[in-house]
Order: C-alpha cells, then sequence, then structure tokens
C-alpha cells in the first residue's frame, strides 16, 4: 500500500530545491542561515516518525512539538529549543535529503484527493516557520507542473528565425539562474511580476508556476556569478605555481603576508614579488569583468547598511558555486570591496553607515550639557528610521560614546561620571551617595560637582541640579549676605539664627561663629556688613614667629601630610598677609625667591573664614625643600609679594617679646619715632 504521505517524484524535486541553501550551508560545514528552510513546506511533518533520525534530534523536535502538520522548519525555529545542537540541523538536513532523493526515482503515482503539497508565498530560503500562511495545491497540481514543465522544454527546443528571440531566451534564463543565485528567489512565481502573477491566477496556472523551483528548471544554466566564477578559475589555471603562490599569500590570505615574507620564501627581492603582483591583479580584475559590478549592486540592495562578517561572507561564498578556496577568497574579496563594505570589529559597514556614525557624533555634540553630557533618548529618536536603531548598540560603540549609570557622555571625565551619578540617583544626593555610584572618594566627588554650573548644592551636605532646587544653599556666608541684602542691608541676628539652620541643615553654632568674623558688623542683635575701613589688625610683631638676623619678619607652620596631597595651609595671619601686599577678600601670587623654578604660592584672604588666611600651592616647593610630616617649615617676607622659604629649626634669628614686654617694646619705639 502507497504511504499517502509520500511525495511525488515532481514534488520531491520542488521539496529538495527548497532546502538547497541549507544543504550547501552544512556541506561547507557552517551552520544555515536563521530563515533557511531544513523541513520543506507541504512535506508532511508526521514523516519525521518514520525517517532514520537520531534520538536525540527526534527528541528535540518531539519536545518541541514540530512532528505535525506541512508548514515548513526554518533554523531559527529549531534554534529556539533550549536543547537544540548545531549537528541536529546537519543530521536532519541529509535524512530528509536521502528521503527526498529516493521518492524522486520511484515511478510517480496519481495524485490523491487530500491535499499533497504546502507552498510558501515567501521565498523559500527566508520563509520563518509558523509566522507565513500556506497555499494549497489543488487536485491536478501535479499534472500542471509537469505541463509547464514540458511547455518550457518544448519552447526552449525551438530553433525560431529570429536571432533577437534566440537572444532574449538566452538572456532571459541567464536573469532567472542569477536571480535565484543572488537573489535567492525560489520559484519561477517568485520572479515573475505581481501582474503576471495574477493573470497566471485567472489561467489557473498559478500553482503550476509556484510548482516550478528556478535551480531545478534552469539546471545548466549559468548565472552571472557562475560566469565570473568559472572565468577567474580559467585565469588562474593559466598562472604559474610560483605565480598562484604570490597571489595566494598577497591577495588570499588574512592577514596578507608581506613583500619580504614572500621575497625570503621564494628566494627574490620584494620588488621582483611586487613586480609579479602587480602584473597579475589585472589579470585577476578582468576575470571579474563588468559582472561583478552588477552582481554587488543587485546583492547590496538586499542588504542592511550593517551586516555581521560571518553572514555576509558565507553569503557569498553560497553564490561562489562551490569553488576552490583561492577562487572564492578572491570572488568574495572583490564583491565585497565592489559593494564598499568595510570590516570594522566583525561587521561589514558600508558608507551610510559611516556616514550615520558621523551623524550621531554630531548630534551628540548639540545635545550634550555642561560635562559632556547626553540623554541615549534623545539620539535614539533623531536616527532616521526603525532599521538604525536597531543598529543602536554598534552605533554608539563607534560613535565613542561613553555610557555611565544611564547616561552617555562625549568623553570619560570625572566631571561627566559625578553628574551622571547624581542624574542617576534622579534626587539631590550627599557627596557619599554620589562618590558610592560612581567610585570615588567623597572629597574629590564635592570638587568635581563644585565645577559644575548646573549642579549646586541643596544644603550642606547634599547636591542636586539646579533645576531641582528652588533656594540652593550658598554657604553660611553666602546666606548670611542674601538675608542682610533681602532685608535692606542688615537682618536680625535672630533670622539668621533660626532661618538658615533649619533650612540648610547647619548648626547654628556654625551661623553664631561665622557672623563674628570681621565680614560683618554686629550690634545690639542687628547685623550687617562690616566696612573695609573698620578692619582692625593688630600690629605684625604681635602675630609672626621671629624676625631672622636680617630683621625680616617670619611665620612658621608645621608641615601636614594633606599638604602633599594638594591641600592649602590655613591659618596664615592677616597682618602677615597684609604685609605681604594681599587686601582683605583678595587673593595675589607670591613669589618664592629661593626656588624661582617653583610655581609661585597661592595667599588668598577672606574675612569671612574661621581659619585666616591660606597659602596654596606648597606641596612642590615642600619635596624640593625635602621637608617631611611633622617638620616645622618658615615662610620669610622677602619683599612686596616675595618670600623665602625654608626649615625652620627654632635656633636663628630673634622671637618678638611677648606679653607686657611686647607692648613696652613697641611703646618705647613710638616715643623715639616721636
Amino acid at each position: 500500500m502507497i504511504d499517502p504521505r509520500r511525495p511525488s517524484p515532481a514534488e520531491a524535486k520542488v521539496h529538495l530545491a527548497q532546502i538547497e541553501w541549507a544543504l550547501h550551508a552544512v556541506r561547507k560545514g557552517w551552520l544555515p542561515a536563521r530563515y533557511a528552510v531544513v523541513w520543506p513546506a507541504g512535506l508532511d511533518r508526521s514523516l519525521l516518525h518514520e525517517l532514520p533520525l537520531s534520538t536525540p534530534v527526534r527528541n528535540c523536535l518531539e519536545e518541541a512539538m514540530l512532528t505535525n502538520g506541512h508548514l515548513p522548519l526554518c533554523t531559527l525555529t529549531l534554534r529556539r529549543n533550549p536543547n537544540f545542537r548545531r549537528t541536529f540541523v546537519a543530521d536532519l538536513l541529509l535524512t530528509v535529503e536521502k528521503y527526498l532523493i529516493d521518492c524522486t526515482l520511484a515511478p510517480d503515482v496519481p495524485t490523491h484527493d487530500s491535499p499533497r503539497s504546502v507552498i510558501p508565498d515567501r521565498p523559500s530560503n527566508i520563509v520563518d516557520a509558523g509566522l507565513d500562511s500556506d497555499e494549497v495545491l489543488s487536485e491536478g497540481s501535479n499534472a500542471a507542473a509537469e505541463s509547464l514543465a514540458s511547455l518550457l522544454d518544448t519552447i526552449d527546443r525551438l530553433r525560431s528565425p529570429s536571432r533577437r528571440w534566440s537572444l532574449a531566451t538566452e538572456g532571459l534564463r541567464s536573469l532567472l539562474a542569477t536571480s535565484a543565485d543572488v537573489l535567492g528567489t525560489p520559484t519561477l512565481a517568485d520572479a515573475l511580476r505581481p501582474e503576471l502573477v495574477r493573470l497566471a491566477s485567472r489561467m489557473g496556472l498559478d500553482n503550476a508556476l509556484r510548482s516550478v523551483a528556478l535551480h531545478e528548471t534552469l539546471l545548466g544554466t549559468p548565472s552571472l556569478p557562475a560566469l565570473v566564477v568559472r572565468r577567474l578559475r580559467e585565469t588562474l589555471n593559466g598562472f604559474s605555481p610560483r605565480q598562484l603562490a604570490v597571489i595566494e599569500a598577497r591577495l588570499v590570505r588574512s592577514p596578507p603576508a608581506t613583500l619580504e615574507q614572500v621575497a625570503r620564501q621564494f628566494g627574490v627581492t620584494r620588488e621582483r614579488v611586487r613586480q609579479i603582483q602587480k602584473r597579475l591583479e589585472p589579470k585577476i580584475d578582468a576575470a571579474l569583468g563588468e559582472e561583478l559590478q552588477i552582481i554587488a549592486s543587485t546583492l547590496q540592495e538586499r542588504l542592511e547598511p550593517v551586516v555581521a562578517a560571518d553572514a555576509l561572507e558565507q553569503r557569498i561564498d553560497l553564490i561562489s558555486h562551490d569553488a576552490s578556496e583561492t577562487v572564492a577568497a578572491l570572488f568574495r574579496d572583490a564583491l565585497i570591496r565592489a559593494m564598499g563594505f568595510t570590516l570594522n570589529g566583525g561587521l561589514y559597514t558600508n558608507d551610510h553607515a559611516e556616514q550615520a556614525i558621523r551623524d550621531v557624533r554630531r548630534r551628540a555634540r548639540e545635545l550634550a550639557d555642561d560635562v559632556g553630557l547626553v540623554q541615549e533618548r534623545d539620539i535614539v529618536s533623531s536616527l532616521p528610521g526603525e532599521k538604525w536603531q536597531r543598529f543602536w548598540p554598534w552605533l554608539r560603540r563607534r560613535s565613542g560614546l561613553h555610557g555611565f549609570y544611564g547616561s552617555l557622555a562625549l568623553r570619560d571625565s570625572a566631571k561627566a561620571r559625578a553628574k551622571a551619578a547624581l542624574l542617576f540617583l534622579g534626587r539631590p544626593a550627599t557627596r557619599d551617595e554620589i562618590g558610592a555610584v560612581c567610585g570615588r572618594e567623597r572629597n574629590r566627588v564635592g570638587a568635581n560637582l563644585s565645577n559644575i554650573p548646573s549642579v549646586v548644592k541643596a544644603d550642606r551636605d547634599r547636591w542636586g541640579l539646579r533645576d531641582w532646587i528652588d533656594d540652593e544653599y550658598d554657604g553660611i556666608v553666602g546666606e548670611i549676605v542674601q538675608r542682610i541684602e533681602e532685608d535692606g542691608g542688615v537682618t536680625t541676628t535672630e533670622r539668621l539664627l533660626t532661618e538658615i539652620p533649619a533650612r540648610f541643615n547647619v548648626s547654628p553654632q556654625s551661623v553664631r561663629a561665622y557672623m563674628q568674623t570681621p565680614r560683618f558688623d554686629v550690634r545690639d542683635g542687628s547685623i550687617r556688613l562690616a566696612s573695609p575701613a573698620s578692619i582692625r589688625l593688630r600690629n605684625l610683631d604681635d602675630v609672626i614667629d621671629g624676625r631672622d638676623e636680617g630683621g625680616a619678619p617670619f611665620w612658621t607652620f608645621v608641615v601636614e601630610t594633606r599638604y602633599f596631597q594638594g591641600y592649602s595651609v590655613v591659618g596664615v595671619p592677616p597682618e602677615f598677609a597684609k604685609a605681604l601686599g594681599c587686601e582683605p577678600d583678595s587673593g595675589v601670587d607670591i613669589r618664592i625667591e629661593n626656588l624661582s623654578d617653583c610655581r609661585a604660592l597661592s595667599l588668598r584672604w577672606r574675612l569671612a573664614t574661621l581659619t585666616g588666611a591660606s597659602l596654596g600651592y606648597v606641596a612642590e616647593p615642600l619635596r624640593r625643600l625635602d621637608l617631611q610630616t611633622g617638620d616645622r617649615a618658615r615662610v620669610t617676607i622677602a619683599g612686596p609679594r616675595s618670600v623665602r622659604l625654608g626649615p625652620d629649626f627654632g635656633d636663628t634669628g630673634s622671637r618678638p617679646p611677648q606679653g607686657a614686654d611686647a607692648t613696652l617694646v613697641r611703646i618705647l619705639g613710638r616715643r623715639r619715632a616721636i
């Protein structure tokens, strides 16, 4: 009894054509493309129970419930199963191929009343099982297909007196063969214009057209790729063994051998190798011919601007018709160049992709904020179309954008990381919280944030974006000044001691301490800005640590470890700063007379400070003097904005008298002056 599921010889040939691309990939040792058909449309899947498949393959198919129905299966469908293995595809394809070949050798049988085959509307090499509807051949479809094949054979045997007809027929066959190879067109119906397909449907020929596989119908008709490969093979056959070795080493091998390496191999000069290559390259280009550009432009229309390297190379190898390794490599490389693709990190990209990268960089610069941050959604929304959005991860990497905690940055900087961490938190946060996100010390985080215009302090401990904060924290001194100005130049101490601590999380003691600095004038519960004329300084001899043998005043300080880390020396007496030419609420650069090649010291005198004046940039001179933590350093006034810096041993110069003795000395000095 004949199995009703068994395809006829004509149907078996159609099924074989559908899985031809996948079989070709398997024979090359590749995994077929995602949408390559591995079980043909129209072939009853219940046959899987009867075919001699390996147990793992059979179990995989049964677990995925793929052993029933007439829909095609593609590689992607199998890969969705977690138990899928690469070898399963080869086992399935080779088993199905043997079964279908056996069917083609069997005598044909009449068609059955039940549906016999299902032909996909889409090209079989890109069908996705489970997504496409199928078209069932009606009774007598096999006969229609055979009649059409017979008609084609009859037309082919005609000897028309018109040479134009002969040339057109040959050109049509070559066109169809090239369409099958380059575009993957599976059937004659897919190659026809929609108008002709509709006409064929009215004539009852549509199913017959869909049953005619181009690879089967046009067997023996060379496509353009086949012609190019054949010419290239014939050209290489005319080369000598040495010439072939040069071509393989310089044009086929990846990476190519150097001229020096090839020259050593044959015992000739590098110039001789270069001459051989230069003479052979035009012959290879001539063999590739003008057809290569036709193939390139046609194939390029089917490709995305970004293609995985292995996918593109495999696709080209599929149309090179089992050429030798050397011929296939030359054809593949020439075709890729003709399509304008270049290899970048495992991907081939064309000019459109490179332009997209430039557009992303330009757009990022336009949208970047004060530290170079840009929101990813703004860049993605500006891409030209959904297809580019699919390539966004690749575009971002190639555009040189850095990703930090949900934000993108033009460059990797400490300020960009700090602000990105703040945006990630989405609220005012402390330096410790921000540092925990970006992995930096709290002091460095504070220094970075203070230099970002769009970031301000919400209170004593927290930072936030300016847009988040209605009343930014300007420090205790700034808040005192702000309220004095709000009240017309004078306000109450009660308001300051109540409002500032409550709003900015500072202690009343800190507010009171800053109120007592020379910046402010406090009287009877009121406070105003002090006049510069009201500043009272002590006598210089009351604050210095002594005078040297020449009578020059000096002041000393103990070296601390933090000074070598960039911190300033604080506690410089205002009188000492004044003697060096520094005015209140200003700063000057102080030259080091005995270390003239060192950077100048920075002297800053703020009236609203609890620590007096400060001396910055001391790390380098302290190292030059070989001073260590715990040593005492001496700063001696050498002239206006000029000092001498050195170690202080406490045994040179004179110390000014202290207490009552100091007062007596100053009185006697004034009397002598009078």
